[in-house]
């Protein structure tokens, strides 16, 4: 094999049970470790976002009612998920069709020390009733979807 076909085949190695466009075009930064640790910094964050984070993060906080069920649809880099965590008077509910986006959400959670439920899941069929929650979340970058 050429080894420029290696290069542009990287992503493969992404593939157990990832939908393939999420291996294909974003395995750099969503699950590939390195990018993971790169971009779960809130300098990173905030220039993506323009110096937006903190009041986009808020704005999504304040949205939310802390007494409903919620559905978290794609872990995200940063402070939200913790945040959100502590906000919540019920566990919640994350769902992400990567293992490692839901490690980084899993060690951050356990640092408030509140429950949440962590489910691997693509987020193109979820399987849940009409009404399941109360409310949904989906917050910075679709990575779920296509």
């Amino acid at each position: 094999m050429p080894a420029s076909r290696g290069i542009c085949e990287f992503w493969r190695r992404y593939l157990d049970g990832i939908p393939p466009y999420l291996a294909q075009r974003y395995w750099w930064a969503y699950l590939a470790r390195p990018g993971v640790w790169f971009f779960d910094h809130a300098l990173i964050i905030d220039a993506i976002l323009f110096g937006h984070y903190a009041e986009l993060m808020q704005a999504a906080l304040t949205a939310l009612d802390p007494a409903r069920s919620t559905l978290m649809i794609a872990s995200v880099y940063g402070r939200l998920i913790p945040e959100l965590v502590l906000k919540l008077k019920q566990p919640l509910v994350l769902v992400d069709v990567a293992p490692i986006q839901l490690e980084l959400a899993a060690r951050k959670i356990a640092r408030t020390g509140k429950k949440a439920y962590l489910v691997r899941s693509n987020a193109e069929a979820l399987g849940l009733s009409t009404g399941a929650f109360a409310q949904a979340l989906v917050f910075f970058l679709w990575h779920e979807m296509p």
